[in-house]
């Protein structure tokens, strides 16, 4: 928990180093995200984690919810 508060405080501009990739894994800008059908952005700041492909044992384990 501590890493990720000492990740948050840091400034845009470093947090940009690892900003979102194709595999939508990294760090999103507040103001990035749009909830569905919302009218304005969202202003929280997002940090998207989990493997950069997915291996037949993870794709085994998925939720078919996913």
């Amino acid at each position: 928990m501590e890493t990720s508060k000492e990740f948050f405080r840091l400034p845009a501009e470093q947090k940009q180093q690892v900003a979102v990739n194709t595999s939508q894994r990294g760090w999103l800008a507040p103001g990035m995200a749009t909830l569905e059908g919302a009218k304005t952005h969202d202003l929280k700041e997002i940090f998207f984690t989990g493997p950069e492909q997915w291996s037949d044992a993870l794709i085994a384990k998925k939720p078919r919810f996913l």
